[in-house]
């Protein structure tokens, strides 16, 4: 699958999911949120203000919920570089991507992609995941290249790379939970 090829029939609009603002909080809420991270808001701040998209204020009594993707460079035997995806949920949440210079690209392994197996969740997880690789600056291609491995060439950041597949397990991961036996 190529940047130019159109979306597969039956990829799940994001009209049918509840829609999401994202918002830049004026206050830092936790020792996990910084300033400039981006949070998702729903019901029941207690206390921080901040401007969201669209123009919407963050107000007290408005919920954050957060999606800050914490990412950090690895040292990976027989790769040139290595980023992971840190998470207390590994096998739901894990993602890796490796350059391998030899081969002229990235593997990027998505964890729960080995435990789902039935459809219409792993045909969705997997064109999600395409898109999303698709989306990153400087990515020419992304194939699948094994079960939970796609191979990416161009030359994108291992860092933008995990976060473009985090952001699609983190969105179904309530639905990909009980694959993974979490």
């Amino acid at each position: 699958m190529t940047r130019d090829d159109p979306a597969p029939p039956g990829v799940a609009s994001r009209s049918r999911r509840r829609p999401r603002t994202t918002c830049r909080p004026d206050v830092p809420n936790g020792p996990a949120t910084r300033p400039a991270d981006p949070i998702t808001i729903s019901t029941l701040t207690g206390g921080v203000r901040g401007t969201c998209s669209g123009g919407q204020s963050l107000d007290e009594g408005d919920r954050l919920e957060q999606s800050v993707i914490d990412v950090r460079q690895v040292v990976a035997n027989d790769a040139d570089e290595a980023w992971e995806r840190v998470t207390g949920e590994p096998d739901v949440r894990g993602v890796d991507a490796v350059r391998i210079d030899f081969a002229g690209g990235w593997n990027v392994t998505v964890a729960v992609m080995e435990f789902v197996r039935e459809d219409p969740l792993e045909s969705e997880l997997r064109r999600r995941i395409a898109a999303a690789l698709l989306s990153v600056d400087s990515v020419e291609t992304a194939e699948e290249l094994d079960r939970e491995v796609w191979f990416v060439t161009g030359t994108p950041s291992g860092d933008a790379l995990v976060r473009a597949a985090a952001e699609v397990v983190d969105d179904l991961a309530d639905q990909t939970r009980a694959y993974a036996g979490g």
